[in-house]
């Protein structure tokens, strides 16, 4: 598993997870904010972020 933290946000992933390749999205609290596909950087469960944290 592998964790990190960037704009208030927490960013875990796991080596072996099932595809497409994702990492979770939580907020401070532990929260499931979503998830974000990195080949195509767009979330998961739903539709647009408020929030930008990659550039």
């Amino acid at each position: 598993m592998g964790k990190g933290r960037r704009g208030g946000l927490i960013f875990m992933w796991w080596i072996g997870d099932h595809k497409p390749r994702h990492v979770h999205v939580l907020n401070k609290n532990g929260q499931l904010v979503t998830r974000v596909n990195l080949e195509t950087m767009q979330p998961m469960d739903i539709p647009k972020l408020s929030v930008k944290f990659w550039s």
